[in-house]
């Protein structure tokens, strides 16, 4: 599957522009493209199962060890809820977040991520990494 250029990609955040951005930048480079919010993916039992999944995390980091250690926790357990999902439960997931430590990116590879990205990621980053996995 790595490579195609007809991929149907499930775009996957809370921040409406965000989607939006990454929706426009994934048709771009090929893809179908479709997006919600968490919300709306778990109140819709019977998705059309995607080819990729791209988890918008908009949430900004903590400052010291306590908030970052939260926000982690909190990341895993979204990664998670979604991953449960029937439907989304092994393809292959990018998540594009806000932090960079060490914690998130092992986290969310250890919950099934196969691919993190850090934001401010480049248009052009997110569309070979789509292709590539």
């Amino acid at each position: 599957m790595a490579g195609e250029q007809y991929r149907y990609t499930l775009v996957i955040g809370e921040d409406a522009p965000e989607r939006a951005w990454l929706e426009d930048i994934l048709m771009r480079g090929g893809l179908e493209v479709a997006a919600c919010s968490e919300a709306e993916l778990l109140a819709t039992p019977d998705i059309v199962p995607p080819q990729l999944v791209v988890l918008d995390d908009a949430r900004l980091p903590g400052f010291g060890a306590e908030a970052r250690r939260a926000d982690c926790e909190a990341r895993i357990a979204t990664l998670d809820r979604i991953r449960a999902q029937p439907a989304i439960a092994g393809v292959p997931l990018i998540v594009l977040a806000e932090g960079a430590d060490i914690d998130s990116f092992s986290a969310a590879i250890e919950h099934g991520a196969s691919a993190y990205l850090v934001k401010p990621a480049a248009a052009e980053e997110v569309v070979r990494i789509a292709h590539k996995i």
